[in-house]
């Protein structure tokens, strides 16, 4: 994992071997909370938030539902 720093407003650039580029900005603090933007393409990237993904192991194919 690479941990940054970033003070308020400024940005790091994530770029994919295709060349495309993920523009991240720290926008606000507080607290134990921060507001991050996000700037890229749609078509290219897709940012999803871990809590809301399917948590591995408690998928059900149906085999062992009851």
């Amino acid at each position: 994992m690479l941990v940054l720093t970033r003070d308020l407003n400024e940005k790091f650039i994530v770029e994919i071997p295709s060349g495309e580029k993920l523009e991240i900005t720290l926008i606000e603090t507080r607290g134990h909370q921060a507001r991050i933007g996000f700037e890229g393409s749609k078509e290219i990237f897709k940012i999803l938030r871990n809590e809301l993904q399917p948590k591995k192991g408690n998928e059900t194919d149906g085999e062992n539902a009851s």
